[in-house]
């Protein structure tokens, strides 16, 4: 039968809490009121009679001491225990102070005189009464060591007990080794078998310690600890143990001194006993839990180790509804894998070093409130983990955690976002026209770029609004290039589509489907480009081409007619090949101008006469001594089509001044003059004169040179160009006129430059 008194354990299924955590019920407290009733009336019933002679019994003194150490052995053993599961100091003091009244204890029972042999077995006649003395004053002093202790609630580390214990047992052999020498060092307490006035004081002292001991566990009864009111009921008991056998007496073997041991022997031996049989009454109930527990244990165990999360149960202990630390009673597979090692009995600085405030900060908030709260915290190994802290159950002290790492989860999502802003700030930047549309072509969304060019709104521009914008003439090639990528897996169509301001351009989309896994095209993704000025520079591409046949086909038919008429007026091969390489070098000269141009540029005349006469060698000697003066308005801007023809003449007139005319004369001069004026139908029209000078030329004699130049002048530039020539041999050289219509743009310039001068003058 379980021991019915135990009423002040809990239920099984509260939990298996240690003594020093079980609280006391109102039974408990009437059983030890009882008790200290009891022997308060045992002391007055006593007391009267206490300083009674007796028969000396030595031996009683040794029995009486071994019980008791053998008593407080057993309760260090059960106080070690406390501290060892609740890591409280205060257990630590107890048990210290149990473990000195013990050795003490044993020692004043060997050094008892007259007890084992004649005399004693070691120390003096004032040994035994200064051990005794000792024993019950310090006592008391671990006891508030035990309650200060108590109130700081401080976790101890494992490694304080030994050197407690250790600390102990030194100040016990030093208080013998004193005492076994009190004759030498301390005062004498006992005259044969009579105390001295002296150790009445002393006792008194002693007497006084117990009370005020009495008085501040009178206090932590108060917070109803099943521990705390025994400790009083034990503390009581021997402060009438020394009043009996000690202040009411006057020396050994008086009643006090046999009644006063018996009764703290028996009422030790009694707590002893009750708090052992709450101790076994814990572990018949443990045991038969545990017994459930194996039979749930699978369940359990399958349950925790298919659970992808990491979970753990911490069981808290409080002090006035504080949690003042957690303990961790339970895990899973996963969360010893989390973690790193098996939390099982740890505390929670140990598992969480550094947040020990904050865990138990939400403990208490979780406790009180039976919210969840939930959280995220970096671990000190760099991994991030997600919580959530609830309370387990009915357990009203155990709350339960489940956490798991998200590293990886937080990593790839910071991942997503970087990609999601990378691609983000691609669409914005590209300049292409982004658009996506489902299997069937139906519009699901457009980037920015579309909506900015077209005009169009997100709820317009879906399913078919797309086409809204497209050309009308180029709808139907869509539709069908539409169509036609369903079977070839690609789009690639031109067509115009309608800007914001109503205007059209060229663009080129392409596309390409992307596939379910079923292989089904589940939607297209695609994009238009703007190729307006592409077109438009591949039709003037078209053009240019055209020109540049036509101008070709022209060129080699000029290249062929100066090489037949440059070999009908040479002699031979020799004198052939210069005359022909120079004409094709002012051939040459005139398309490098024509080749620089674009559409609405032109070749001045300036440029041109530079190049065909003072491209020529010997010219620029004579242009350095003065003897060629070039005279015009500048920016005189010729037909791109009369340039070529324009350039062989004059290059044919060069030559002939060098070879023949003023040019090949030192006292030759060679004037070019040009101006710029408009005809009857007004327009504009270049004049030109050439007129060399300086020479004695007697007509009658035939003149050397001039042949294809002359003919080139006479009537190539009239025929080609349009052209009004005069070529005249005269007395002193060679005069020539051209008048040939030239580009207006640039005559209008020239005449408003002129104007201006004019008007400037």
């Amino acid at each position: 039968m379980p021991f019915t008194m135990l009423s002040s354990l809990p239920d099984e299924s509260a939990g298996f809490p240690l003594l020093g955590n079980l609280q006391a019920s109102p039974r408990d407290i009437r059983l030890a009121r009882a008790l200290v009733a009891l022997l308060v009336v045992a002391f007055l019933a006593t007391a009267p009679f206490a300083s009674r002679p007796w028969p000396a019994i030595p031996a009683f003194v040794p029995v009486y001491d071994t019980a008791v150490a053998a008593l407080c052995l057993f309760t260090v053993v059960l106080l070690h225990g406390q501290y060892r599961g609740l890591r409280s100091p205060a257990y630590l003091w107890l048990g210290c102070g149990y473990g000195f009244a013990g050795i003490t204890a044993m020692a004043h029972g060997l050094s008892l005189p007259n007890a084992f042999v004649p005399g004693q077995l070691f120390g003096d006649a004032q040994t035994t009464v200064w051990l005794w003395m000792t024993w019950h004053t310090v006592f008391p002093l671990f006891v508030l060591g035990f309650i200060f202790s108590v109130r700081r609630e401080t976790p101890a580390d494992r490694g304080r007990g030994k050197y407690a214990y250790g600390a102990t047992l030194v100040f016990a052999l030093v208080v013998v080794i004193a005492a076994s020498n009190a004759s030498k060092w301390l005062p004498p307490l006992i005259d044969g078998t009579h105390y001295r006035r002296i150790t009445l004081q002393m006792l008194a002292g002693a007497w006084l310690v117990h009370l005020v001991a009495i008085a501040c566990m009178a206090r932590r009864v108060q917070r109803r600890r099943l521990i705390d009111l025994w400790i009083a009921v034990a503390l009581t008991a021997d402060a009438i143990d020394l009043g009996l056998s000690g202040l009411l007496v006057t020396g050994r073997y008086q009643l006090g001194f046999y009644v006063g041991r018996m009764y703290g022997l028996i009422t030790a031996v009694a707590v002893l006993t009750l708090l052992l049989l709450y101790a076994a009454e814990l572990q018949r109930r443990y045991l038969r839990t545990r017994s459930d527990i194996d039979l749930h244990e699978r369940r359990y165990t399958d349950l925790f180790e298919s659970m992808s999360e990491a979970f753990h149960v911490v069981e808290a202990r409080r002090d006035d509804d504080r949690v003042v630390d957690l303990t961790f009673v339970e895990e899973n597979p996963a969360a010893q894998r989390l973690v790193g090692m098996s939390a099982i009995g740890r505390h929670i600085g140990e598992v969480h070093p550094g947040r020990e405030t904050q865990w138990l900060d939400m403990a208490t908030r979780v406790l009180e409130s039976g919210t969840p709260e939930e959280f995220e915290w970096p671990a000190t190994n760099g991994r991030i983990f997600a919580y959530r802290v609830f309370r387990a159950g009915r357990h009203a002290d155990q709350i339960g955690v489940l956490f798991n790492d998200v590293t990886d989860a937080r990593t790839a999502e910071a991942a997503l976002a970087d990609s999601e802003t990378r691609q983000r700030i691609l669409v914005q930047g590209v300049p292409q026209l982004l658009w996506r549309t489902d299997a069937q072509g139906q519009s699901t969304w457009a980037s920015p770029q579309w909506f900015a060019y077209t005009g169009q709104s997100p709820s317009t521009v879906l399913g078919t609004g797309w086409m809204d914008v497209v050309h009308a003439d180029d709808r139907e090639l869509t539709h069908r290039q539409w169509v036609a990528a369903h079977r070839t897996g690609r789009l690639d169509v031109e067509h115009r589509l309608r800007a914001r301001d109503g205007s059209y351009r060229w663009h080129r989309s392409r596309s390409e489907p992307h596939y379910a896994s079923d292989g089904r095209i589940e939607s297209w993704l695609g994009s238009s480009t703007d190729i307006h000025d592409l077109r438009s520079l591949q039709d003037r591409q078209s053009v240019l081409v055209a020109e540049l046949q036509h101008r070709t086909r022209n060129l080699l038919s000029v290249v062929r007619a100066l090489a037949d008429r440059t070999a009908r007026d040479s002699e031979d091969l020799e004198d052939f090949r210069p005359t022909f390489r120079d004409r094709i070098d002012a051939l040459a000269r005139a398309q490098s101008l024509l080749s620089r141009l674009d559409d609405t540029d032109r070749v001045t005349f300036e440029e041109l006469l530079e190049s065909q006469v003072a491209g020529i060698s010997g010219v620029r000697a004579a242009q350095d001594d003065g003897r060629i003066v070039l005279d015009g308005p500048p920016g005189v801007r010729l037909r791109s089509s009369t340039v070529q023809t324009l350039a062989l003449a004059l290059h044919e007139l060069t030559v002939n001044a060098l070879k023949y005319g003023a040019l090949s004369d030192p006292n030759g001069r060679l004037e070019i003059r040009w101006t710029v004026q408009r005809d009857a139908q007004g327009v504009p029209r270049l004049h030109v004169i050439w007129k060399e000078s300086g020479m004695r030329i007697d007509l009658d004699t035939p003149v050397q040179g001039g042949g294809y130049g002359r003919e080139l002048i006479e009537r190539a530039l009239p025929y080609q160009l349009g052209a009004s020539t005069s070529y005249a041999i005269e007395p002193d050289g060679v005069r020539c006129a051209i008048v040939m219509p030239v580009s207006a743009k640039t005559s209008l310039e020239n005449r408003i430059a002129s104007d201006r001068s004019a008007a400037a003058s």
